[in-house]
């Protein structure tokens, strides 16, 4: 359901960057019977920046929800409920595909029992889980470990104090800039203070003023660009290029978020993209699934270099349907039942 906060602002955002992800990886529709490769296009620096998106929303609508319960229970139940069940059922789909055919083998995994538990875990690593596209949901869950400690520190009830998690953020983004080096081969680490923090930080902090006094929201914002700027100024090589990234995609969503009174209408335009902003999660699972599955019914048919453009927009329109199908038959379902069976386990533990 999607609520004041939750507006259509967030689904536009939510859609758009679901559509983006998709485009940067339609390489795997064509790569069988077409040269042209987006990857290697002109669009290569900003290709996939719909996950920085998606974590600088991440970071808006925590900070919305530790906003309304601030305590740490509620929030980890909830995100592992949000995260885990769907990811587990994908996961397991990318091995059972695997083992029914072999040659079929997405990301090049090695299906061992420690990979499998690893990446069920989302537990951080130097390479990429069996389902390759759950290494963004491991910097979510590393940023959620670290909303958890802070509602359990209690400082997420102090007021003003709230809106600093967002520079807090930031600066271990930049501690991890600053001993880049010495992360190699730390993944845990190296999640924990990866640039993608500011990203985070940025969303936290664009809820986090509505809620916070105007000398709060300006010394945050203060701090934050004096981080920003000291990560600008030592960043290298791939870390330059994510924390320019992050700093894009909340410049993005900022100026998104300004626009609400555009976006607020009623209409079946509004309502398609509102459908697939929710629908986002199930999309992001299963597009990849959609597209190589597809790219590989297109190769073995024949099809010609010149349908590539077209081979794109409708292999990712199937994608989109496909995961909307999923969500509204699969996840929002699944999602009410966890939450039912949560609430009559809470009864049962009030009334015991």
């Amino acid at each position: 359901m999607v609520t004041a906060e939750r507006n259509e602002a967030i689904q536009w955002l939510r859609a758009l960057a679901a559509t983006e992800v998709m485009v940067w990886h339609s390489d795997l529709l064509t790569k069988g019977f077409s040269s042209f490769s987006i990857q290697a296009s002109s669009y290569s620096p900003m290709g996939g920046i719909g996950v920085e998106v998606f974590f600088v929303v991440s970071g808006y609508l925590m900070s919305f929800i530790t906003s309304t319960d601030a305590r740490a229970k509620p929030f980890v139940v909830g995100r592992i409920r949000r995260i885990f069940p769907l990811y587990w059922l994908f996961t397991l789909l990318v091995i059972g595909v695997y083992l029914a055919q072999p040659g079929w083998h997405l990301g090049g995994f090695e299906l061992t029992a420690g990979n499998v538990i690893q990446s069920m875990m989302l537990w951080p690593r130097d390479g990429y889980p069996i389902l390759t596209v759950g290494w963004t949901l491991e910097y979510e869950i590393v940023f959620y470990a670290m909303v958890t400690v802070f509602l359990a520190s209690e400082l997420a009830l102090k007021g003003d104090l709230r809106i600093a998690f967002g520079p807090a953020l930031a600066l271990l983004g930049l501690v991890g800039i600053i001993l880049s080096d010495a992360l190699r081969h730390q993944p845990a680490l190296a999640h924990a203070l990866s640039p993608y923090m500011f990203a985070f930080g940025i969303g936290w902090m664009l809820h986090g003023a509505r809620r916070s006094r105007a000398p709060a929201v300006v010394a945050a914002f203060v701090a934050f660009a004096v981080l920003a700027a000291a990560g600008w100024t030592i960043a290298r090589g791939h870390d330059a290029v994510v924390l320019a990234r992050c700093l894009l995609a909340g410049l993005g969503v900022a100026a998104v978020l300004a626009m609400r009174p555009l976006l607020v209408r009623t209409g079946p335009v509004h309502r398609l993209v509102a459908t697939i902003g929710e629908a986002s999660y199930s999309i992001y699972l299963c597009h990849w699934f959609v597209l190589s599955a597809l790219g590989k019914v297109l190769a073995r048919s024949g099809a010609d270099a010149g349908a590539d453009g077209v081979a794109r927009i409708l292999g990712c329109l199937l994608a989109v349907g496909v995961g909307t199908v999923f969500f509204l038959r699969i996840e929002r379902p699944l999602d009410r039942k966890l939450r039912q069976a949560e609430r009559r386990a809470s009864g049962i533990a009030v009334a015991t």
